[in-house]
């Protein structure tokens, strides 16, 4: 007689084996796949702003005019200028054209410009910076994706034809993610048939 140790202890060891054949076969596995996509995108600022130059101060070149004469020769005679010495107007008005100056230079990301007004003496400038500023943002974006793979065991129930008579066929089939395996056993020519199978199709 089998007595009470014996039994516990077979009990035992089926449960865990019994544990062991589900943790193996039957418990789906689960695949887990991080994606992280990085989008650069540039957008421009536009920065405008007009500075007037107020602190203008004027210093006397009649000491230099000889050397100003030569350096300026080509303009002063394309335009018919003369130039004389401050001391010809001191203390007493003259006649001088109200005119405006104006130009601009330009950099990788806009111009500035400057604007002068002249009346024999600088009368008025100005500066203006315009300018679009590059902002480049990083957009971050992170996908987890979980894939629970099929697994388990099915019964199968299958019909054969051959030689005039119908065999029944009944089976199982595990199937474990992208692969399987199969029995069969027909009930009328007692045999048995096994196989194994792979995915080559699809997701």
């Amino acid at each position: 007689m089998i007595d009470r140790a014996s039994l516990i202890i077979a009990a035992l060891i089926g449960f865990l084996v019994g544990v062991l054949v589900y943790g193996i076969f039957f418990v789906p596995e689960i695949e887990t796949s991080y994606r992280e996509t990085i989008v650069t995108d540039t957008t421009y600022k536009h920065y405008k702003e007009r500075y007037l130059i107020d602190s203008i101060k004027s210093k006397s070149l009649s000491d230099s005019l000889g050397f100003y004469k030569k350096k300026y020769r080509g303009i002063l005679s394309k335009k018919n200028i003369i130039l004389v010495p401050d001391s010809v107007f001191v203390n007493e008005p003259f006649l001088a054209p109200l005119q405006r100056s104006t130009g601009q230079r330009s950099f990788l990301y806009g111009n500035t410009y400057f604007d002068a007004v002249v009346a024999g003496e600088l009368l008025e400038m100005s500066i203006t910076n315009d300018f679009k500023i590059p902002q480049i943002t990083n957009t971050i974006t992170k996908e987890t994706r979980t894939v629970i793979k099929p697994s388990g065991l099915y019964g199968t129930v299958g019909f054969r034809v051959g030689d005039t008579q119908l065999s029944t066929l009944i089976g199982a089939t595990y199937l474990k993610d992208r692969s399987l395996i199969s029995y069969s056993y027909d009930l009328r020519l007692k045999s048995h048939q096994a196989g194994v199978g792979f995915k080559i199709l699809g997701k």
